[in-house]
């Protein structure tokens, strides 16, 4: 399910918002204009359509999951979705294993160019 904030891409790489949602029909922007809105549609009316997006997960009570620390280190946590483990997933996401952790720093370090 998409959710608010959240950007998706056609298959030309251009990418549009997720401005809202309200029910099944979620608002975008504009193509690559983030905050002028466009049309509503379904996630299926998307899918014809070509768009794709990440679908995000999230772990559920007492799954353990894996993040990037602030050092650049790769943890895992045991998920009781507190304010600790919300924290850690608004600041570089939580994953489901190790590598899928290491390949998004692998990823934040090459947008950083390091």
């Amino acid at each position: 399910m998409l959710k608010q904030n959240q950007i998706i891409k056609d298959r030309n790489g251009n990418t549009r918002k997720v401005l809202g949602v309200c029910g099944e029909v979620i608002f975008l922007s504009k193509i690559n204009k983030y905050d002028t809105a466009d049309l509503g549609y379904t996630e299926k009316d998307l899918k014809v359509l070509g768009y794709t997006w990440e679908e995000k997960w999230e772990p559920n009570e007492s799954m353990r999951y894996y993040y990037i620390d602030m050092t650049g280190r790769i943890d895992s946590s045991i998920w009781q979705k507190d304010e600790i483990d919300i924290a850690i997933k608004s600041f570089l996401g939580v994953y489901k294993d190790k590598s899928s952790a290491e390949e998004a720093l692998k990823e934040i370090k090459r947008k950083l160019g390091i």
